[in-house]
């Protein structure tokens, strides 16, 4: 297998887990990083800095896997 397959093959295993786990009723309102993320750092690299709005690194997130605004991936994504 080349590095190409084994990158395909993971896309398509992440897709077909967000698509059992959609099935089970998971949405975008279940997708959140725990509270302690949005407490500003202490130290290190994290020093007085919190992420952006999530709303916004999650729907960039959904963009990047090519999923719509739920969360969804799209069906032509699993190619079994």
């Amino acid at each position: 297998m080349s590095p190409q397959d084994l990158i395909r093959i993971g896309r398509q295993i992440i897709n077909l887990q967000r698509l059992i786990n959609v099935n089970d009723g998971v949405s975008r309102k279940d997708d959140r990083l725990p509270p302690k993320m949005f407490q500003p750092g202490d130290k290190g690299i994290r020093k007085g800095k919190i992420p952006e709005p999530f709303t916004v690194i999650l729907s960039e997130y959904y963009k990047y896997r090519d999923w719509n605004q739920d969360g969804k991936p799209k069906i032509d994504k699993i190619n079994c």
